[in-house]
This record gives C-alpha cells, sequence and structure tokens, in this order.
C-alpha cells in the first residue's frame, strides 16, 4: 500500500469532504482561534520557558492546533504500516484487527482531524490526569461541536463512538487508541533528544519531566498493541535505543519524579516511581526489537 492508495476523502450528508479541508474549516473557525498560541504539555514547561521555545524544541505536536493535523499524518503512516509492514520489523501475517477497508481507514482519518476539538472549550488535560467525569464532559462537547460542523449523524457517530472508547475495546477505538500513544511516546522522545541536549538545567527538569510521565503512561498498552499492530512494532523497534536510554537514565536521576511532589505529595511521587519501575522493566523484558 502507497501514500496515493489511502482515501483523502469521507463524504459527509453527500459531499466528498478532505480530511484536511476539515482540519483547516476548523483552525479558521471561532473555535479554532482559541487554541492559536496555546500549547500542549504545558503542565511540564517550566515558568521560565517561553512558549515559543517550548514549541520550537517540541514541534508541531505541542501547538494545540496544529496537533490534530499532524494526527491524521500519523494516522495515515499507521495504516500504511499495518497494510504494508516492513519485513526487518515484522514477519508472518497481520491479524484482521490491524487490517482496514476503505471506509474504515476514512473513519480513522476523519477521527484524527476531529478527536480535539472540544479542548477549545475544555482546554487540555495531560493523559494521567484526566478523570472519567473529564471524559464524558468532552463527548458532551464533542458531540455538540460534530453536530454543528458536520451535519452529518452517521459520521458524528461513529467518531463519537472511536473516542470514547478511551480503553481499546473496539477494533477502530483500539486502533486509535494506538495512533494516540504513538504520538505522546513520539514527543515524549522528541523530549528527550533536547533534554540531553538542554543547557538550561530549569528546562532540562522539564523536558525530562514530559519524558518520563510518558513512559509511564504509554509504554505498558504500546508493548501490547506491538503484537497486534506492525505500524506500532516498527515505531517501538526504531526508536529502542532512544527509549531505552531515557529509561536508564531516568532511573539513575529521579529528580524528574520531583514533579510529582509539588503538584501532589510524597505519595503521589512514590505512586509514580512505583509505576515507572515497572514500565521499566516491561521495557526490558519485552525484547523483540533486539530479536530481528
Amino acid at each position: 500500500m502507497t501514500e496515493n492508495t489511502l482515501p483523502t476523502t469521507i463524504i459527509i450528508a453527500g459531499q466528498p469532504r478532505s480530511f484536511i479541508d476539515l482540519y483547516n474549516d476548523f483552525a479558521a473557525s471561532s473555535y479554532g482561534q482559541k487554541l492559536v498560541g496555546k500549547v500542549r504539555f504545558y503542565r511540564f514547561k517550566p515558568a521560565s520557558v517561553e512558549v515559543d521555545t517550548w514549541r520550537s524544541l517540541l514541534g508541531v505536536d505541542v501547538d494545540n492546533l496544529r496537533h490534530e493535523k499532524l494526527s491524521i499524518g500519523i494516522a495515515r503512516q499507521f495504516v500504511r504500516h499495518c497494510h504494508a509492514p516492513d519485513p526487518r520489523y515484522w514477519q508472518g501475517s497481520v491479524c484482521q484487527d490491524a487490517t482496514f477497508s476503505q471506509s474504515e481507514q476514512a473513519i480513522l482519518f476523519v477521527t484524527a482531524a476531529k478527536h480535539d476539538e472540544p479542548e477549545a472549550i475544555l482546554s487540555d488535560i495531560s493523559f494521567d490526569q484526566k478523570t472519567d467525569e473529564d471524559h464524558q464532559a468532552e463527548m458532551i462537547v464533542m458531540r455538540q461541536m460534530l453536530a454543528e460542523s458536520l451535519g452529518d449523524e452517521n459520521v458524528a457517530r461513529q467518531i463519537l463512538e472511536i473516542v470514547n472508547d478511551k480503553d481499546g475495546e473496539t477494533k477502530l477505538g483500539r486502533a486509535f487508541n494506538a495512533i494516540e500513544r504513538i504520538g505522546y511516546l513520539r514527543t515524549g522522545l522528541t523530549a528527550w533528544r533536547h533534554a540531553c541536549l538542554a543547557d538550561n538545567a530549569i528546562l532540562q527538569r522539564g523536558l525530562e519531566g514530559l519524558t518520563n510521565n510518558v513512559l509511564i503512561n504509554q509504554t505498558e498498552t504500546l508493548l501490547r498493541y506491538a503484537d497486534i499492530y506492525p505500524a506500532v512494532r516498527t515505531f517501538l523497534t526504531v526508536n529502542a535505543d532512544r527509549a531505552t536510554d531515557a529509561f536508564q537514565s531516568l532511573d539513575i536521576d529521579r529528580t524528574s519524579f520531583e514533579l510529582y511532589d509539588v503538584e501532589k505529595s510524597k505519595p503521589k511521587r512514590a505512586e509514580m516511581e512505583k509505576s515507572f519501575t515497572s514500565a521499566y522493566t516491561l521495557w526490558t523484558q519485552s525484547n523483540f526489537f533486539n530479536d530481528l
């Protein structure tokens, strides 16, 4: 499968709409304009570090508005790798859960284009801080925004079903969950690269805190998904050296856990250190990237 064979449009209210046009329409709307200048992972940005510096280091994914455009690209690469696995990283057949019809691909891509629009109203919440109540509030706002922007109950329903499946219990919900987690780890490893190069100790600690948090919250599930999706296995294998370096260094120097002292309490820090150790153990035991 090549990039040219992936769908670029979806039929909405009887008319073909491109995923990029849907993103651009939101970006130009009053909702999209509320996200201009705002950044994701703000919790880890030291107060002394300018927003523009944070964005220039970590790229499009930390831009609250442009994140969804990047998500479309990640979703497309995810599908492409699942349908045409790189033999260096995947041998054997691909299960049915990791192959997608044209209509399933289109729904995944439109979900990527629309999934975080409620943040224009509710703001961004970190992965590990989002409660069930926060999630339900997002679903209510998303339902309203999709009705307003799409005017297609069927497409809106499918997007809502995917985004609402935060535990990955359905085929498309699980696939989109994998796509989002790849995005999180991608940014976490970018943060680690810049943390290793930083000559500003305060900035370094912020970047290390971001990497720390992503490794804790994404490793276990992505390792499980690596047995299902060639795209996940390829991503983890290609980035294995950097992830291993991050785990090793953050395990030796535990100052990145100071974030949890400030935010919550020492028991919270102890909980996160335990979770980090668990994630690190799983990572070292999952040696598929060394076997190929």
